[in-house]
């Protein structure tokens, strides 16, 4: 009986049919939680957004629209109508979490990498922890890479996670190898250059990196070697 419900809740099937087919399954078997799940989408859906503004989205608040985007993702099957409800909440609040993880689901889901990588970066402008900031980019940095073929846009992205504060052990070698493909290395010495003033741990490392790229591919011994000077000057031991 229950195979012989889900059948009929493909779709094209309207929310209150759905409703009942699910009531149903839930009469024959009340400890179902796959049927109490999807009821509860779509009591919600039902019960919180009128079809009036079910027409027009922006008259929906966002904990609503996220109601609605689950009721068509999971149980209508349609990912383009999720999304269409899941966009009108982001637009409303690009700094929710939860709305950015699920919309960006549904865009890889869907092979969608520049609308994914387009909400990142919307959601990263919302975004205030550094940490978070720095998971962002290095998701960015990938999908920019791997998805978009696009490694300068990759390098964009390391070198903004090495400025929020990102581990110049990891991000040294990965912000090298991405201007090496892109045979660029501008970006990349003024953001270490910059990290490189002062005292700190941090700016010795960032030094002694420069100073390794100045041997290297930016060809400049003797600044090499003014950064080596450096470093002896504030720790001599290290």
């Amino acid at each position: 009986r229950r195979l012989e419900l889900l059948r009929l809740l493909g779709r094209d099937v309207d929310a209150e049919n759905a409703r009942r087919a699910w009531r149903l399954v839930l009469e024959t078997n009340p400890d179902d939680n796959a049927a109490l799940v999807a009821l509860g989408r779509i009591e919600t859906a039902i019960t919180s957004i009128s079809s009036d503004d079910a027409g027009n989205l922006q008259n929906i608040g966002v904990d609503k629209l996220i109601a609605l985007g689950d009721y068509r993702a999971f149980e209508l099957h349609d990912r383009q109508a999720a999304l269409e409800a899941l966009e009108a909440a982001f637009e409303k609040a690009p700094e929710s979490h939860e709305v950015y993880h699920r919309t960006l689901a549904l865009y890889e889901g869907m092979g969608a990498w520049a609308e994914a990588a387009k909400l990142t970066r919307a959601h990263l402008d919302a975004e205030d922890s550094r940490e978070a900031r720095q998971g962002l980019l290095a998701y960015l940095a990938q999908l920019s890479e791997l998805r978009l073929g696009n490694p300068k846009e990759a390098l964009r992205a390391v070198i903004e996670a090495f400025q929020e504060g990102g581990s110049e052990a990891l991000l040294g070698p990965e912000a090298a190898r991405l201007a090496a493909s892109n045979d660029d290395w501008q970006e990349l010495k003024k953001a270490w250059s910059l990290a490189a003033e002062g005292v700190t741990l941090r700016s010795v490392r960032a030094k002694r990196r420069l100073a390794s790229w100045y041997v290297g591919p930016l060809d400049s011994k003797a600044a090499a070697r003014a950064l080596y000077d450096e470093c002896v000057a504030i720790d001599p031991y290290h």
